[in-house]
């Protein structure tokens, strides 16, 4: 026979049971979520790591870092672009003609025979190679000499920032000078080409 007493007992047990239960759940939730902490904590740890990393490769050796020595006069420009410039050479600075379609007197020369140039081409572009080049040896040693003169007053401290401005726009002028040189020879070349001379060029060049 169930009695109060028995249904008071089992009411009890189950209430017992219910808050072990809940006891129980609620220690795994806290231990997944201390975890769950601890891995977000390495987490943290290994991104921070890898930001200190990341942060240590940006300060580290200058990528213009050995291309120059101490007795260099001129450091912002490398040993080659120094000696093409005072050779009255390129030195890149066509290349806003050259890779946009439009050749020089230098290559398309070497090129005659696979351009299939003209006795009469030849003569209309070699004077035009012969006067930039002219040019360009003059206008080079000046851009140099800015350069050179520009670096010397960094390095010995005696740059006034007042003076500054006056400095850079000379360099940059004279810089200009000499790149107007080489690319005012590349319109003279292409105009002296046909377009199928022209288009055979930029083939044979790579581009």
């Amino acid at each position: 026979m169930i009695t109060r007493r028995h249904v008071l007992l089992a009411f009890m047990g189950g209430l017992l049971v219910g808050t072990v239960g809940l006891l129980g759940a609620s220690a795994v939730l806290a231990q997944r979520g201390e975890v769950g902490l601890r891995l977000t904590t390495s987490q943290d740890h290994a991104m921070q790591g890898a930001m200190t990393i990341e942060a240590n490769a940006h300060h580290g050796t200058s990528p213009y870092a050995g291309q120059f020595t101490t007795a260099d006069a001129i450091r912002a420009l490398n040993q080659d672009e120094v000696a093409q410039i005072r050779a009255g050479e390129g030195a890149g600075l066509a290349k806003t003609a050259e890779l946009n379609g439009v050749p020089g007197p230098r290559h398309v020369l070497d090129l005659a025979a696979d351009l299939g140039l003209s006795a009469d081409q030849v003569a209309k572009i070699q004077p035009i190679y012969d006067e930039m080049r002219a040019k360009a040896v003059g206008a080079g040693a000046a851009y140099l000499a800015a350069q050179e003169a520009l670096e010397t007053d960094f390095r010995s401290g005696r740059l006034m920032s007042d003076a500054l401005r006056t400095r850079v726009g000379d360099v940059a002028r004279l810089r200009a000078e000499l790149e107007g040189a080489h690319l005012a020879a590349h319109l003279a070349t292409a105009a002296v080409l046909s377009a199928d001379q022209t288009a055979h060029y930029n083939t044979l060049r790579g581009y």
